[in-house]
């Protein structure tokens, strides 16, 4: 019931930023400008969306708890000689979940479009490449394929480039959302690895990400940190098995 109730908030919330989308770009193509009523449409949004977010937080926590000591106890049973557990990015959760992210990049589209019928090109080249940081980031967070590879010699992050061995792993904590992050929806749990050496993690990362994973950083103490609500693997169930791959039966640790 729980999930059900989540995913009808975020589609509620995803057809209210379609909506009004469509009603910044009608106002744009008939009065050439963004008028005061999109003011009052995003003080709605600012009071409404973090109020219905709060809401279904209340009830993914109140339902979670106790999922991480269930999913040891069948981890245990579990032969991980030779195998990996591939956790995988789900195009059609993804899309749902980061539709607030796609919701900007189509507002900032509107607003170059605003900047070149009115001949602001200094703003323009500059929403332009603010643009192209944004795209970069929905494509990575929207894009199929495997995200974390666990096995016994470690766990590797793919789209970071970045392999730790078990020992490199201090310990893995399910935290919760941090409040900038509420309108996302979601599970509201972030799966954070903290490595012991953060520095030389960062340093394996290409330049770009990370820059984006130094906002992880701040928010959750690892630049390590991923939303579990667009995988197709629970927080807690990949988390009970990296103690089951690494041996460590005190590697997890739910701080939500």
């Amino acid at each position: 019931m729980i999930p059900a109730m989540q995913w009808m908030v975020r589609g509620v919330v995803a057809v209210g930023g379609l909506l009004i989308l469509g009603y910044l770009a009608f106002d744009i193509a008939v009065n050439g400008r963004m008028s005061g009523s999109f003011t009052v449409l995003l003080m709605i949004g600012i009071l409404v969306v973090p109020a219905l977010m709060r809401v279904r937080t209340e009830l993914a926590l109140f339902d979670g708890h106790g999922r991480l000591a269930a999913l040891r106890q069948v981890a245990g049973s579990v032969e991980v000689e030779g195998t990996e557990m591939e956790v995988r990015n789900r195009t059609g959760k993804a899309l749902i979940f980061w539709f607030p992210v796609l919701l900007l990049d189509g507002l900032v589209v509107l607003v170059i479009i605003g900047q070149a019928r009115i001949g602001a090109w200094a703003g323009m080249i500059s929403s332009t490449v603010l643009l192209g940081v944004l795209m970069y980031a929905t494509v990575r967070r929207l894009q199929p394929g495997p995200i974390l590879i666990l096995n016994e010699r470690g766990i590797t992050f793919v789209r970071l480039g970045v392999h730790l061995t078990w020992r490199q792993v201090q310990a893995v904590r399910l935290k919760p959302v941090v409040r900038p992050h509420l309108i996302l929806g979601g599970s509201e749990t972030v799966l954070c690895f903290a490595p012991h050496d953060v520095e030389r993690v960062r340093r394996e990362m290409r330049p770009l990400p990370r820059l984006l994973t130094s906002v992880a950083r701040n928010w959750y103490g690892t630049p390590l940190a991923i939303f579990d609500a667009p995988l197709d693997s629970a927080a807690e169930e990949i988390a009970a098995m990296a103690e089951r791959y690494s041996g460590r039966d005190d590697m997890a640790h739910d701080i939500r």
